[in-house]
C-alpha cells in the first residue's frame, strides 16, 4: 500500500465505525497530516503545510467533526 491515495482509503474504511465527536475529529486531522507530511504534493513544502495546518486547525477540525457527524447520522 503504497501510493498515497490508497493510504487514505484505507483510513477513511478504517474511520468508519468511530463516533463523531471532536476527540475523533482531533486524531483524523492529526492523521491526515502525517499523510500529507510522509508525501506532499509535489511542490508544497513541509514547513508551509505544517503552518497551514497551524493556522487553519480550527477550520479544519470544524469540516473533519461535520463529515464525521453526517456519517454517523446516516449510518444509524
Amino acid at each position: 500500500m503504497n501510493s498515497p491515495s490508497l493510504r487514505i482509503l484505507a483510513f477513511q474504511h478504517s474511520c468508519a465505525p468511530l463516533a463523531a465527536n471532536q476527540d475523533t475529529a482531533a486524531r483524523v486531522l492529526d492523521a491526515a497530516t502525517a499523510v500529507l507530511r510522509a508525501e506532499p504534493p509535489a511542490g508544497v513544502d513541509l514547513d508551509y503545510l505544517d503552518s497551514f495546518v497551524r493556522r487553519h486547525r480550527a477550520h479544519l477540525h470544524g469540516l473533519v467533526r461535520s463529515a464525521l457527524e453526517r456519517r454517523t447520522a446516516g449510518a444509524a
